[in-house]
């Protein structure tokens, strides 16, 4: 439609991204093999401004270095003998540590703002306890079978950042947000993500408004 000030509509772009599109993603485009995973939903000031915990868990024959494997159950052997005496594949935590928490992840590191925001989401007292407790790969024993699994928690919202990056800069094309989580299981979560595209600042000469009115 027409208006005086031949004002286009906004050229955002908005996806529809599912709890099945992330592990598809994370499955086949970035690790190569199978895991499992479940998504929780936690409430915020309202239910559109939410969060989600995603809890994942990784056969450790997937994430274990053995360049001398005799059989396949050598590195649940060795596991079982020494809970230390294990390597984990580079590649593997490389490629899972852009959706990891900060090693470092604690109350004391966080920022005001950092822990207003995390608030505003629901993730306070236990809950933020809980992804602290979590942030790091850990090995888990079952008490049934002996078999050896490793669980942390991901960031979904740094997955879907990465999904929608730019292939030929490996970075989204603006600013991503998310906009609203729904769903209330695994199966049907679905995150409404917001693409900005960046707005070109520059006028008339490579200097930016911001460093003009920093000039004295």
């Amino acid at each position: 439609m027409a208006n005086k000030g031949n004002i286009e509509p906004i050229g955002n772009k908005f996806y529809n991204i599912s709890a099945g599109d992330i592990m598809h993603y994370l499955e086949n485009d970035v690790l190569g093999f199978r895991i499992d995973a479940d998504f929780t939903r936690w409430t915020g000031i309202n239910a559109a401004h939410s969060y989600v915990r995603m809890r994942v868990v990784i056969q450790a024959k997937d994430l274990i270095v053995n360049n001398n494997v005799a059989s396949d159950d050598f590195a649940t052997r060795i596991l079982q003998q020494n809970q230390t005496g294990y390597e984990l594949d580079k590649d593997v935590v490389k490629a899972l540590e852009p959706f990891m928490y900060p090693k470092n992840f604690s109350y004391e590191q966080l920022t005001p703002e950092a822990a207003r925001h995390l608030n505003s989401l629901g993730v306070i007292g236990p809950k933020l306890d809980e992804l602290i407790r979590n942030a790091q790969l850990t090995l888990a024993t079952s008490p049934e079978n002996g078999r050896q699994y490793f669980r942390v928690y991901l960031r979904p919202e740094r997955i879907i950042s990465e999904m929608l990056s730019d292939p030929r800069t490996g970075k989204p094309d603006g600013d991503i947000y998310i906009r609203r989580v729904t769903g209330e299981t695994s199966s049907d979560f679905r995150w409404l993500v917001e693409q900005i595209s960046n707005v070109n600042n520059v006028i008339g000469t490579d200097l930016s408004i911001d460093q003009i009115f920093a000039m004295k």
